[in-house]
């Protein structure tokens, strides 16, 4: 079985940011700080000790705790242990277990991480995460950004959230207004399998070995359903191109005028998105990328152009053409600067 983590957009390879709702600086290694507003946001999988919890002179010795993957993400390259709920015995000290095993769109169910060992498991709850299986890949949902601080879970103790999925996408470019430590909510789903879980190390450990507890759920729902976020305007079709206005962008002193374009190629690539990605919002979703391909797949072209004000740099982050899968079908996204406009 070919399984491969597809994480955020960043981490597949789509360099810069794509969306002007919400400008953030990318880096190679799928790492976005956000650039507005009050927090400090990212997509990796590597947490960093930026708060130092102290209690003694002495290093506490980190539990050793037995890895029990099962058919679950691997958390990426920092994660050398993932205890998966549906593999490992009920008496493993550190695990994710969910409420119940199935939950239908619009309910909701609680996921509860417990640490039974003697040392603080250090994590960010905050950072929890969903990914969904399709064709025996996981592809990391939902959050796509997530504010930093370090919340030590003590032994003995435990920390649960409750998690909201909605067939409906939530448009909102920061994320669900609900969404805190406890509380996640996650629209444009679909039904099918997901995992929730949460990575961190011990007291005493390496953050570089980091450990993942996670717990397996059903979602019973119709599939999702790609559409666009209403910020396309004036589409037209010449042939084999639609050409429309996005709306979206924000104008001050540095942003420019371009067209955002999309189209099918006989290329082959690894990249792979699918639909609940693309329907997620938040500073590393390229809204002009649902926008664009809602549209090519909902007519008969081949092209999409979407000209609109665009305040990153390149135009939409794209410094040159990227490719990635669709439901069987490479695309090439690409960025130009409309002659003229300023």
């Amino acid at each position: 079985m070919r399984r491969r983590q597809v994480l955020a957009l960043a981490a597949v390879g789509f360099t810069g940011c794509l969306s002007d709702t919400s400008p953030a600086d990318t880096t190679a290694n799928g790492t976005t700080t956000s650039t507005t507003g009050t927090k400090t946001a990212t997509t990796t999988d590597t947490m960093s000790p930026s708060t130092t919890v102290n209690d003694s002179t002495a290093t506490p010795t980190p539990p050793n705790i037995e890895a029990y993957p099962g058919d679950c993400p691997s958390y990426g390259d920092n994660v050398a242990t993932v205890v998966c709920s549906e593999a490992a015995p009920d008496d493993v000290p550190l695990r994710m277990t969910p409420s119940e095993p199935t939950v239908d769109l619009s309910g909701s169910l609680t996921f509860t991480l417990r640490n039974e060992t003697d040392a603080a498991f250090q994590t960010n709850h905050y950072a929890a995460r969903l990914h969904k299986q399709v064709d025996d890949e996981w592809f990391h949902v939902a959050p796509t950004a997530w504010p930093q601080p370090l919340t030590p879970l003590s032994g003995d103790d435990r920390h649960s959230w409750t998690v909201y999925p909605h067939s409906e996408p939530i448009d909102e470019p920061n994320g669900a207004p609900g969404d805190s430590e406890t509380t996640r909510i996650v629209g444009g789903l679909g039904g099918g399998r997901y995992v929730f879980g949460n990575l961190g190390w011990f007291a005493g450990g390496d953050h570089e070995e980091q450990t993942a507890a996670v717990a397996t759920v059903e979602i019973q729902g119709p599939p999702a359903e790609l559409t666009t976020t209403g910020d396309v305007t004036d589409v037209s079709v010449d042939g084999e191109t639609l050409g429309a206005r996005w709306t979206a962008g924000r104008e001050h002193e540095y942003s420019s005028v371009a067209a955002f374009v999309l189209r099918t190629t006989d290329a082959s690539t690894e990249r792979r998105l699918i639909t609940e990605q693309l329907l997620q919002p938040g500073s590393v979703r390229p809204r002009p990328l649902r926008d664009a391909l809602a549209l090519l797949t909902g007519h008969d072209v081949e092209t999409v152009r979407l000209t609109g004000v665009t305040g990153s740099t390149p135009p939409f982050g794209l410094g040159e053409p990227s490719l990635f899968e669709y439901h069987g079908t490479t695309y090439e996204m690409s960025a130009e600067k409309v002659e003229g406009q300023e």
